[in-house]
């Protein structure tokens, strides 16, 4: 009988930090968006969204345990791999933008 509860537990674990790195996605994505010419007319939206995907992300981040120190280090190293990824790939930026969109982040 014990086991739901902790599976339950685990599972919104799960979702929090699936939820946690997709933020932190969403973040870089309204950055890059925010500096790219072809959205030049949004460019204050995409920078609140930038804030809200970085809050949104902190506050994940903290009810999963995370210190500020390690959170700090997940942005830098995804905006690294993920701003060169964005630049190479069209397709996947504009696939993560839609996606992140569905979920209010951008």
């Amino acid at each position: 009988m014990l086991a739901l509860p902790t599976l339950a537990l685990a599972q919104s674990t799960q979702l929090k930090e699936r939820t946690y790195r997709y933020a932190i996605r969403c973040y870089v994505a309204n950055a890059v968006a925010s500096t790219d010419p072809r959205y030049g007319a949004k460019a204050e939206h995409f920078r609140a969204m930038k804030q809200k995907s970085h809050d949104t992300a902190l506050t994940l981040g903290r009810m999963l345990g995370k210190s500020d120190a390690s959170m700090e280090e997940d942005f830098a190293s995804n905006d690294t791999i993920l701003r060169g990824a964005f630049q190479r790939d069209d397709s996947f930026f504009q696939k993560t933008r839609q996606d992140c969109a569905e979920i209010k982040l951008m």
